[in-house]
């Protein structure tokens, strides 16, 4: 976080820190300097914007991923293994 908010760092340096903080979930001092830099503008500012959707999104409780039915021909059961059906003479 202090390489993205040193301003005496060069912007190419300071973008690569403020993705990296995109990757990351939380709340607080986090948000707090990605939104102080999206405020500014320029292409800190974007990057900045786009580390805010990536946070918000990493944030959010994963959907449920619903079951399948049974015979809905995406499970097999136990017996349907491997096992090869017939042999090749």
């Amino acid at each position: 976080m202090r390489t993205a908010a040193d301003p005496t760092e060069l912007d190419a340096v300071r973008a690569a820190a403020v993705s990296a903080l995109g990757q990351r979930s939380g709340r607080g001092a986090l948000t707090d300097l990605l939104e102080r830099l999206s405020a500014g503008g320029g292409f800190l500012g974007e990057v900045a914007r786009l580390a805010l959707v990536d946070v918000a999104v990493a944030s959010r409780p994963a959907a449920p991923v619903p079951a399948l039915e049974r015979g809905s021909g995406g499970s097999r059961s136990p017996s349907s293994s491997c096992t090869p059906t017939s042999t090749l003479s």
